[in-house]
């Protein structure tokens, strides 16, 4: 199930907490990441960008969640990505 709160921060504070089982966030600026990339990681999460690389203050998007998920998302991610890519390529 997808939600979006309506802000990157409580998106990613709701993940580190538990509350949420992980968090997708698409292209926001650094300043709206980086604190909450900095929640998730000191619960132990994992917070890297679509390409599985640590995320960095320069990375576009966020993929943020428990160890245990993190993986299951960026697999989703990667499936939803090159599906698309072959609908396009077809005339």
């Amino acid at each position: 199930r997808l939600r979006m709160h309506g802000s990157t921060g409580v998106d990613l504070a709701y993940t580190a907490a538990g509350v949420l089982g992980g968090a997708v966030v698409f292209g926001h600026h650094p300043w709206d990441n980086a604190a909450g990339v900095a929640l998730v990681r000191a619960a132990g999460g994992i917070a890297t960008d679509f390409t599985g690389a640590p995320w960095r203050i320069g990375s576009g998007s966020v993929v943020a969640a428990a160890p245990g998920v993190h993986d299951e998302i960026l697999d989703i991610l990667e499936s939803v990505t090159d599906s698309r890519l072959e609908g396009e390529q077809q005339p």
